[in-house]
């Protein structure tokens, strides 16, 4: 990411802050978004602009790819009708999984963009965010998403069944 800001590490205690950072590192992505946390709220996923920097991330490349992990997914087709028409039109490249196992219970949230940042929430009950930069806080969050992804369900579908 060659637009990021110059800091390697900050603590943010607001959640206006956090969403600022998670906009920031998301317009300056190329190649990968991974993100855990308990539902679609603290992020704002349902934003409009969001949306519009996902689809924009999104058709950056072609190998570009968002996965977003959720201890709660029962709200989010109504909550992010905006990413829902995302998911149509850029398919697996965005997928949105409920967790399974462990992850069920895990107690913080992170998000790994590119190798070359993440943010991490402590306590997903408090606004407290960290941004990192450090080779080894991105390896270890990398790591955990990827266990978390092994175990979570299958994609939401972005199509109504019509029942």
């Amino acid at each position: 990411m060659s637009n990021l800001p110059d800091f390697a590490y900050q603590r943010m205690t607001a959640r206006a802050d956090a969403r600022s950072a998670f906009d920031t590192a998301t317009e300056n992505a190329r190649r990968r978004i991974l993100m855990f946390d308990r539902d679609e709220t603290f992020y704002g996923l349902s934003r409009p602009d969001l949306a519009d920097r996902f689809d924009a991330f999104l058709r950056r490349g072609p190998d570009s790819q968002i996965q977003i992990l959720l201890q709660k997914t029962v709200h989010f087709a109504l909550a992010c009708p905006r990413l829902m028409t995302l998911m149509l039109r850029h398919g697996e490249r965005l997928s949105v999984r409920e967790v399974g196992g462990a992850a069920t219970h895990f107690e913080r949230g992170l998000c790994v963009f590119d190798d070359a940042v993440v943010l991490r929430r402590p306590h997903l009950e408090r606004p407290v965010t960290v941004w990192d930069s450090s080779d080894d806080a991105i390896a270890e969050a990398a790591h955990v998403l990827t266990d978390m992804a092994e175990q979570a369900g299958p994609a939401l579908s972005p199509v109504a069944t019509g029942l």
